[in-house]
């Protein structure tokens, strides 16, 4: 139940300090009160984004943890669901950045990304909350630029919105691959050295990934 809250979204540090949030040997602390008082949330996330929290029953110092279990009912454990969730809903919408990119071939190709190099998106620019990137750790270089636009703007057909994946890639391929559906031309970044992968229902995941493997290696110092 609170990991869900957090799925794909990345921590905003200066907006946790401005929450409350207080940092303690390298981790973010926040508390609050839960059910009028009656136990306290201890809510953790450390430096990667991991978030853990911790229920305390006031009156005998003991955590309270009823609500974590499966099948358990009651008009108590009921109110104690309820608080939790306001309270982590409203730090997720308050402190973090992103929650976009949850389709299948976003997660897919965000999923290779962290296994093969350990790198998850980050979320930069506040004016763009929903714009994100790849980097390598070693050159701090993007090899992804993540962006959800709405079809039209792209010149594809339909109505609604498309994540797409705008990828570094070799000269020949940027000239070569685009079909107008599937590839296109690069948004926003340097079309000669970049191009959009979209990623529809119908996305080619695999030449993707192989995609992303180049621009990774171009991307270096």
């Amino acid at each position: 139940m609170d990991i869900a809250f957090f799925d794909n979204k990345t921590p905003n540090f200066k907006k946790l300090e401005a929450y409350g949030f207080e940092e303690r040997e390298g981790k973010y602390v926040y508390g609050t009160e839960l059910v009028g008082g009656q136990l306290f949330l201890t809510v953790t996330i450390d430096k990667g984004g991991k978030v853990s929290t911790e229920t305390v029953d006031v009156a005998s110092g003991e955590v309270y943890s009823l609500h974590l279990v499966e099948g358990v009912t009651g008009e108590f454990v009921g109110a104690v669901r309820a608080d939790l969730e306001r309270a982590l809903d409203d730090i997720a919408s308050k402190c973090f950045d992103g929650g976009t990119f949850k389709n299948l071939a976003a997660q897919a190709l965000l999923n290779f990304a962290k296994e093969n190099f350990g790198d998850e998106l980050e979320f930069l620019w506040d004016g763009f909350p929903k714009d994100a990137v790849l980097r390598r750790k070693d050159s701090g270089k993007w090899y992804a630029l993540f962006v959800e636009l709405k079809r039209e703007k792209l010149g594809l057909d339909g109505d609604g919105e498309v994540d797409i994946a705008v990828i570094r890639a070799l000269p020949d391929t940027v000239a070569t691959l685009p079909d107008g559906i599937h590839f296109l031309p690069s948004y926003h970044m340097n079309k000669k050295n970049w191009l959009t992968a979209v990623l529809s229902g119908d996305a080619d995941i695999q030449k993707i990934c192989e995609l992303l493997v180049v621009s990774y290696d171009l991307a270096k110092k």
